[in-house]
């Protein structure tokens, strides 16, 4: 289990597009303790830290700590099984114009998961034609 923890880990450091100090903050951890574990050379990661570098991937505890097969579990999916996200819809504008929107909440939209990279806020506008 520990084996598959350091491997999905290694895997999810591998393809993003995350330096491991960006993770530092996030993680509560120095880049070189992430790196250990991502290596397998620290054994016994707590619990906590695990959630917390899932949260970071946005990916199932679980499937990291080596104890599921499904990678986004309980994350929603569109209907091609990619994870999405809800972001709010506050407002509309007109294309060309140069003036802020009201801030209206409208709805929401569902956006790919892949397009957040961090952990700032997100929002949508409606953009119309003039």
């Amino acid at each position: 289990m520990e084996e598959l923890f350091s491997e999905r880990l290694s895997e999810l450091i591998k393809n993003s597009n995350y330096i491991l100090a960006d993770m530092e903050e996030s993680v509560g951890k120095k880049a070189a303790t992430i790196s250990r574990y991502a290596s397998g050379e620290i054994k016994g990661v707590k619990r906590d830290t695990i959630v917390k570098l899932a949260n970071f991937f946005n990916v199932s505890p679980a499937w990291l700590a080596g104890l599921s097969n499904e990678k986004y579990q309980d994350i929603k999916k569109d209907k091609l099984g990619n994870p999405i996200v809800s972001i709010p819809l506050l407002g509309t504008v007109k294309a060309g114009y140069d003036y802020m929107a009201q801030e209206n909440w409208e709805g929401s939209i569902e956006i790919d998961k892949n397009l957040i990279k961090d952990n700032s806020t997100y929002f949508a506008l409606k953009i119309k034609r003039r």
